[in-house]
């Protein structure tokens, strides 16, 4: 079970309502445990799995997601005021359309009861909008990218903000 710790939960928020900037300690799957960092937290948001921290990094100078759950638990987070405004979230303002279809691999048959499974009804394919930046999430969850699934990414269109 993936249980979030509150007061971390707690503090992330009163960062994000309250414009600051906090400093946390983190562990990635790609490089492990951080160094401390700041990062200004704007938005939660949640995948069907688990929630995520969308905040601006300023080790990265960009846009990253979070999982509060791999933040190190501190009593006290040491938080400060914005330096400056945050830079246009592009992605999280931008919206896309994916595409999505029966795998081009399936037997006539297989399609036909792929379509019956999604209601695909008499369309060609199923279309889902979302934010850009949440698109990844999408794909994962949909198992889009897995080549033993049964859909598969046609194409992302890009409608703008």
């Amino acid at each position: 079970t993936r249980v979030m710790d509150s007061t971390v939960v707690a503090q992330l928020y009163r960062a994000m309502k309250g414009e600051r900037d906090i400093q946390i300690t983190y562990t990635s799957m790609s490089s492990g445990l951080s160094d401390p960092q700041w990062i200004s937290p704007v938005q939660f948001h949640f995948d069907g799995e688990a929630i995520y921290l969308r905040a601006w990094s300023y080790k990265h100078s960009a846009y990253r997601d979070y999982l509060p759950i791999r933040i190190a638990k501190q009593t006290e987070m040491k938080t400060r005021e914005r330096p400056a405004p945050l830079p246009f979230d592009t992605d999280w303002n931008s919206l896309v359309r994916l595409w999505i279809r029966p795998r081009s691999d399936l037997s006539d048959a297989q399609a036909r009861a792929v379509r019956l499974e999604y209601g695909f009804d008499d369309k060609t394919h199923l279309l889902i909008e979302t934010r850009k930046a949440l698109a990844f999430y999408v794909v994962r969850r949909w198992r889009l990218d897995d080549e033993k699934a049964r859909l598969e990414l046609d194409r992302m269109e890009e409608l703008g903000a």
